[in-house]
């Protein structure tokens, strides 16, 4: 999936951490792997499996960067990873278990920062140093 398609399913796509907190509501939270995980999994059982998607560059990284992403995985998740569609150009993929734990292990380690994108209740998780996710919504009226 790409951006505009994200979009267009009323995701709150972000490009650059600096036009998310210009362009709606903020907050940062900590949350270490495990609490991430779960947090991603309560937010994509309310979405629904169709609301929720994650973005993953694993593809466009150079080999070297490949393998610094794989050492962190275990056996599965590199075998997962692996047999993604490496020849896609996608950069957004539909939020599945194991890559709900992926992405927060990724984020966990700095390794490879995956933002996560909730569709039907617009909310995006902006994967951050020091276990931070930015959680980004859209702007409450009252302002």
């Amino acid at each position: 999936m790409t951006p505009e398609e994200l979009k267009k399913l009323g995701g709150l796509y972000v490009e650059r951490v600096t036009d998310g907190f210009a362009q709606y509501d903020s907050r940062i939270t900590h949350m270490g792997e495990r609490e991430a995980a779960a947090y991603m999994r309560r937010l994509r059982d309310e979405n629904g499996a169709d609301g929720a998607f994650v973005d993953f560059y694993y593809h466009f990284l150079d080999d070297d960067a490949k393998q610094r992403v794989l050492s962190v995985l275990d056996g599965e998740q590199q075998a997962y990873v692996r047999g993604m569609d490496s020849d896609s150009r996608d950069l957004i993929y539909p939020l599945s278990d194991e890559l709900i734990d992926i992405a927060a292990r990724l984020n966990d380690r700095e390794m490879l920062f995956c933002t996560v994108y909730f569709t039907r209740t617009p909310c995006t998780l902006w994967g951050n140093y020091k276990q931070e996710y930015v959680i980004f919504t859209p702007r409450s009226r009252e302002k």
